[in-house]
């Protein structure tokens, strides 16, 4: 294989893989968008844990998503499975953890952690992928520039 082929390549997958990144960035983060801002902050705790087999081609592994219990703004207690998995270390059973609570339906409700998670990663693959995809493009007009001189 020619230099020239290989860095055609090199630098289109740059580009390629970080638009893909970027896009996947942009999923990601459109999830967050789940939780309306006005949702009411409070606290619960976790009560337990909810094991889902997760198999995949013979894969037993098992996933702990936490089961939150609270007191919605009526009062009434209210117990959720959060829908996303955490790990047991970090909240323990017993714990308080900040939640938000729909208040048009108390018994909507979310960890608060899981939005910003969310929107953490999707910010990180997307400025990764700009990252990417912009190295590759200039690398790109660099190596078109040279070659053609």
């Amino acid at each position: 294989m020619e230099i020239p082929v290989v860095m055609w390549l090199v630098f289109g997958g740059f580009a390629v893989g970080g638009v893909c990144l970027a896009v996947q960035g942009w999923r990601i983060g459109r999830q967050s968008v789940k939780t309306p801002g006005n949702w009411l902050p409070t606290q619960g705790v976790v009560v337990r844990y909810h094991w889902k087999n997760v198999a995949r081609t013979g894969n037993r592994d098992q996933l702990a998503f936490p089961v939150v219990q609270y007191a919605g703004p009526d009062g009434r207690h209210y117990e959720f499975i959060s829908d996303v998995t955490i790990d047991t270390g970090i909240y323990r059973t017993g714990k308080q953890v900040g939640i938000l609570v729909d208040p048009r339906a108390p018994g909507n409700a979310r960890l608060a952690s899981a939005d910003a998670t969310v929107k953490t990663t999707g910010c990180l693959f997307g400025v990764l992928g700009c990252g990417l995809a912009g190295i590759g493009l200039v690398a790109t007009a660099i190596f078109l520039f040279v070659v053609t001189r």
